[in-house]
């Protein structure tokens, strides 16, 4: 399999989207700097390209679990393999969330923070 992307799509904006020539090549663009910039792959600051939002960029064995709402997207975190149901997905999800705040918790404070 390949890779997918979560695009977010102003649908009040759908006019400009269509006389926008280059659209297609912005949104391609902005899905490749997503993709290929690996500490952004999974963070919430979207990539923009022209009306629209690139969320995230996952490998499609996977199942990442995006919230959509207020014009943007934001990842609450990874929801098992691609064939996993929603229950499993909300497992898979609660363990992702409590995986990434033991190892928040794990991060030695940044060197600024110390005394």
């Amino acid at each position: 399999m390949g890779y997918n992307a979560t695009v977010v799509v102003l649908v009040d904006q759908l006019d400009r989207i269509e006389k926008t020539p280059d659209f297609g090549k912005q949104l391609a663009d902005a899905i490749r700097a997503k993709l290929n910039d690996p500490s952004e792959r999974h963070i919430s600051a979207p990539y923009v390209a022209g009306q629209t939002q690139v969320i995230e960029t996952h490998h499609a064995d996977h199942m990442m679990v995006v919230a959509v709402g207020g014009n943007t997207g934001q990842i609450l975190g990874w929801g098992g393999g691609y064939r996993s149901d929603p229950d499993e997905m909300i497992k898979w999800l609660n363990a992702d969330r409590l995986r990434r705040k033991r190892e928040a918790k794990n991060q030695p404070e940044p060197r600024e923070a110390r005394p």
